[in-house]
């Protein structure tokens, strides 16, 4: 197994499984924020539409998006 050579030894199988475990918090960290922005998002009337700049239709279009979506 490459990960296991001489150079890398189980030193680099740790590192990789760090690494995939942090992408893969990183991940679950972006979706959660996308349900919570999108939630908040669906919830503003349209005077606070206006203040931030965005319409209706862009509300409708965002959260319509699943949140693996970007």
């Amino acid at each position: 197994m490459a990960l296991h050579s001489a150079h890398g030894g189980r030193g680099s199988l740790t590192a990789a499984m760090a690494n995939g475990l942090d992408h893969v918090l990183d991940t679950l960290a972006l979706w959660r924020h996308r349900v919570t922005t999108r939630r908040e998002l669906s919830r503003l009337d349209e005077r606070m539409m206006r203040d931030i700049g965005v319409s209706p239709l862009d509300v409708e279009v965002e959260t319509a998006k699943h949140f693996w979506q970007e």
